[in-house]
Parts: C-alpha cells; structure tokens; sequence
C-alpha cells in the first residue's frame, strides 16, 4: 500500500472523520482535490432500526438501491456486523426472503465496504465503550458470485480495521469454483468459509436451495476437501433446522456420514425465522435430539442464536424494504 492511498485509508477508518476536509493526515491541497474528485460515502440515505435484544439493522441506499446491514452483540462492548453482497439474490433458497427478490445487481467492492464503515463510525457515536470485532459476509446475496468485490472489500477492511482476518467469514450456499478460488486467494487468507449445508441428502437439499441441482453433494465435498487441505482451516457447516423437513436423528446420521472428519468442520445449528416458504421452526427437544447425535459422531455443534427478528434482521429475513 503506498503512502497516499494509507493515508486515505487511515482517513476512512477514522470514526471521527465525516468528510475528506475533516481529514488531518491529509495536506490541504490533497484534502480539497479528494473532495472535488471523490465522494467520501456513496450511501444516499439510510433507515436504521434497532431491537431489544441489542441487535441494529440498517436499510442503506446506493446508487437507488436497498441493501440491508446487521449489527449484532458478540460480548461485552463487542459487536460483528452481517454483511450484504449483492441487491438481491439469484440462488432462490425457498426459505429466504432476499431470495424471493430475484437478482439486480452486484454491489462494488466499495459500496460492500461501506456497510462495515456506516456501523465503524455509528459505533463510535452510540456505543462509545465499544467497537467492531469482526464481520460475516451472510446478507443478502450470494458472495462466491460477486467473488472479486468481496474479496477486494475485504482486504480492505481487514487491512483498514487491523482486525485479524479470522474474525471474517463469507457464507455460500456452494459456488464450488469460488471454494477453490478462496483457498489460495491472498487477499482472503485466513478468511473463515462457511457452508450453508441445510441438508446432507441430494433431494432435500434441493427442495431448499435450488442451485443445488447443479451442484451436487459430491462436488461440494470436494470443492471443501481441497479447501481444508490447502488452508487448514476448520470449515463452518450452517444448518437451519425445519420441523419435520431435516431435523430427524436419522439426517443428522447423514450429516455426520456426509462430512466425516470432525477435525475439518464446525456445525452451527440456525433456528428458522418465519421469512418464505411456510416452513416451521424446529421443536427445542428435536434441536437438542439432533446436536447430541453429531455431538456423539464428535463434532463441535451449536445452536446459533438470531438476532433481531423483532426488526426483520434475523438468518433469511432480509429484504432490502424500508
């Protein structure tokens, strides 16, 4: 990074900086021509709510277009914050809101980083004792099919933030040429990879993501082995519970059948939030019936907790609407 563009970086990651002009690392020369020849934030306006639980979304407008951004507590004056890819979705994951969207466009490695800078900065003005501490690339859109923005964008938040890349995560439903291509992306390295499995039997994957069917099982697992190996790094397996869809003792067999390897993956278990598709949430005791058959098969499972669904900001409810 030469020393200019750090400095603008620097300038950027500022929370006390609002515009290029309030920028004291800059000359005043640089300062007026950056304001004359660049937009400090492409966000044309903003809708922010905020829930009980802690949990914030923001609906932010680019270019006409909604996008949707989650802030969400990780501990004591910690906060992640989920990250959108895309307007829209093309994957049609039946139990998604944004996928019921259809697909209208990329967002640009800038506008993908801007999200994390809006909640940088309304950090600072509303929780003064706390601060960022990482990000999951799991709003709306697929990220593995806006690959090169989202790994532009964040290298330029792990760089500018100075947050370890461990603390980022990107989420695919399986864009297997994607997998590949993160193993041995530089701009990536250390960038946790999360699966959205939601089912480890062909037809019933299928029935909730659609892409499967040009993606099968085996092809995944696959495009997963060769990340592990080249990586070493423990593969996140997202899996949202559906009452009476996927959650008998004898998928959860499957799923321990299909990944083997306890050492390469990690189970998180998603609760389903009323969104699309009629589906019902999975019962307590069939959730924990579940986790205790992968817990026995050795694998690290837990049940991920949602936030925000009082404010439509939970896994599958984005929807980009005011």
């Amino acid at each position: 990074m030469n020393f200019r563009h750090k400095q603008c970086t620097q300038a950027l990651f500022n929370p006390k900086v609002r515009t290029w002009t309030d920028s004291t690392v800059l000359d005043k020369d640089l300062r007026e021509e950056l304001a004359r020849e660049i937009v400090f934030s492409e966000i044309l306006n903003f809708d922010l709510r905020e829930a009980r639980d802690g949990s914030a979304k923001v609906l932010l407008n680019f270019a006409g277009d909604n996008v949707e951004s989650v802030l969400m507590p990780a501990g004591e004056g910690r906060y992640v914050v989920c990250l959108s890819s895309q307007v829209g979705c093309a994957m049609n994951c039946s139990f998604c809101a944004t996928g019921g969207l259809g697909f209208k466009r990329n967002l640009t490695a800038g506008e993908f980083a801007e999200q994390f800078l809006f909640w940088w900065r309304w950090v600072y003005d509303h929780k003064p004792t706390a601060h960022l501490t990482g990000a999951v690339v799991m709003g709306m859109g697929e990220p593995l099919a806006n690959y090169e923005n989202i790994a532009d964008g964040l290298r330029f938040l792990i760089d500018g933030s100075g947050i370890n890349a461990k603390h980022f995560s990107i989420s695919t439903v399986g864009i297997t040429e994607g997998i590949v291509n993160m193993a041995q992306d530089k701009r990536l390295a250390g960038v946790n990879l999360a699966i959205s499995l939601h089912s480890a039997d062909q037809a019933v994957r299928e029935q909730i993501i659609p892409t499967a069917r040009t993606t099968k099982l085996p092809d995944l697992m696959r495009a997963l082995q060769e990340f592990y190996q080249k990586t070493e790094q423990k593969i996140f397996v997202e899996y949202l519970m559906l009452k009476n869809i996927n959650d008998s003792a004898e998928m959860a067999k499957k799923l321990a059948d299909l990944l083997k390897n306890p050492r390469r993956f990690h189970i998180n278990l998603i609760l389903y939030n009323p969104a699309r598709g009629g589906y019902r949430r999975s019962d307590a005791t069939q959730v924990s019936a579940f986790q205790e058959v992968l817990r026995e098969r050795g694998f690290d499972c837990t049940r991920r907790h949602s936030w925000g669904e009082e404010i439509q900001g939970a896994c599958g409810q984005l929807a980009g609407s005011v």
